[in-house]
């Protein structure tokens, strides 16, 4: 199915049925489909309504780089064209769909009534991703490196060695940056949402201070996105912040805890 917008073909899925409708922003390299099991375990109460973000599956975007000003009315277009009333989005973001929504919440909380955020990037500054997409020599350097990465994998292999790189992170720079493709699509992607930025010190007081329910579901074993950073954010953000570790790494849209996720989102009121 498409959504048909000014600045271009909107592909998603649609999961389920159910009476409310929840919209869910994939991570890195995927698409709406990786959605599918959680909506078939969420079918009955929930309607899960999962575009392909641009630079990614079947969209196909022709307009001006993504703000998360039109991000937010992408959403609500979907929801109207599924047939939903307006009314504040109830948003899931897994890794990076997670950091697009806490920006787009930034930019306009009042028009969100419920997060979950799963395995999510964004909770702290990535300084690295800073530079890279925002400064005009980071921006060069990064298109250098994605051309010749030799100089990267050495020094990644060194911190490796030296264990100032876990193996998980060493293992997901090689699945994105061995080919040549891949690292193509890297930049253009990093580069294409560069205007969602991570500024977790004003999300976490705008939540704690607007209440907002959020669930914050992490891995127990992620090395990608480790539980600590989960413990820190939820700790500045109040009550309304509910904090889950679950047991399991970072794809946490598969299997059992994909089985878990949908038992917490279920079940908003328990920690």
């Amino acid at each position: 199915m498409f959504l048909e917008t000014a600045g271009g073909s909107i592909h998603y899925q649609r999961f389920g049925r159910g009476a409310t409708p929840v919209v869910a922003l994939h991570g890195y390299g995927e698409t709406g489909q990786h959605f599918a099991a959680l909506g078939s375990l969420l079918a009955e109460e929930y309607s899960l309504l999962c575009p392909d973000l641009p630079l990614h599956g079947e969209t196909r975007w022709t307009g001006q780089p993504l703000s998360p000003d039109t991000l937010t009315d992408l959403l609500f277009a979907l929801c109207e064209k599924e047939g939903f009333a307006a009314g504040r989005l109830t948003a899931l973001g897994y890794s990076m769909g997670a950091r697009l929504l806490l920006a787009a919440f930034l930019q306009r909380p009042g028009a969100f009534g419920r997060l979950v955020l799963v395995a999510p990037d964004g909770l702290t500054v990535n300084a690295w991703y800073r530079f890279a997409t925002q400064t005009i020599a980071g921006n060069r350097l990064f298109r250098h490196t994605m051309t010749h990465p030799g100089w990267f994998f050495r020094a990644a292999a060194l911190a490796e060695k030296a264990r100032l790189l876990n193996e998980s992170v060493f293992k997901f720079i090689h699945r994105y940056l061995d080919d040549p493709q891949q690292r193509q699509a890297l930049y253009e992607r990093w580069t294409y949402f560069r205007y969602f930025r991570s500024r977790p010190p004003q999300v976490t007081l705008l939540v704690k201070n607007s209440r907002l329910p959020v669930q914050l579901i992490l891995g127990q074993h992620d090395r990608i996105i480790p539980p600590a950073l989960g413990r820190r954010w939820q700790a500045r953000c109040g009550d309304s912040c509910q904090l889950h570790i679950i047991p399991a790494g970072h794809r946490l849209l598969q299997g059992a805890a994909a089985e878990t996720v949908a038992a917490i989102i279920l079940q908003p009121g328990k920690s």
